[in-house]
């Protein structure tokens, strides 16, 4: 049985952007069990008195239906540095359990903190974010990430972000990276793109 997952930011007890959540977990449900279930997350969410406070992540597993909701603190990520990794095959369309070959990327940091996945010669995602480069006042996100993240979606829609294909050579253009998702924002996680391993 194929599982899927999708991870809430909670923070003092306010869920946040449950209508990304739910177009994904809905697209899912179309593309991949051929169904036109909806599911409203805020139904399902029961947040322990003792997580009301501070910043939470909810991980909801799912099938057809949502399978599990599991709550735990959570800390902003340090990252000090990232490797570039390629593989031309590497498909994550949908939030997956199953993330094998994203591991396996990830075994190839060496002494790096993230890595930068690039396929097909084009900058995709990190691990676990996708990612905005800035330049100046300005941030661009890789047109083709491996996973449509729901904090890019929500940047996009506001125009802060632009989208823009991202080759190796450009990099150097850049003067940061910025790692994004569900419970990282923009400029809370970033790195200087000379602190990149090619």
């Amino acid at each position: 049985m194929s599982l899927f997952i999708e991870s809430i930011k909670i923070l003092n007890g306010r869920c946040y952007n449950l209508p990304a959540h739910e177009k994904r977990m809905h697209q899912v449900m179309q593309k991949v069990f051929n169904s036109s279930k909806r599911i409203r997350i805020k139904e399902y969410i029961q947040l322990p008195p003792e997580l009301m406070q501070g910043l939470i992540k909810a991980r909801i597993t799912y099938s057809h239906n949502i399978l599990d909701i599991n709550y735990q603190p959570y800390t902003i990520r340090s990252i000090q540095s990232a490797k570039l990794v390629y593989n031309d095959d590497i498909s994550y369309p949908y939030k997956s359990v199953d993330r094998t070959a994203l591991l396996a990327l990830y075994e190839q940091r060496k002494a790096c903190d993230e890595i930068i996945i690039i396929k097909n010669g084009l900058v995709t995602d990190a691990l676990n974010y996708n990612l905005v480069f800035q330049k100046d006042d300005h941030f661009y996100t890789p047109k083709a990430p491996l996973l449509q993240g729901t904090r890019r979606s929500l940047l996009l829609k506001k125009g802060i972000l632009n989208m823009k294909n991202i080759d190796v050579a450009s990099l150097e253009q850049y003067d940061s990276v910025h790692f994004i998702n569900a419970m990282t924002n923009l400029k809370q996680c970033h790195i200087m793109v000379k602190d990149i391993r090619m």
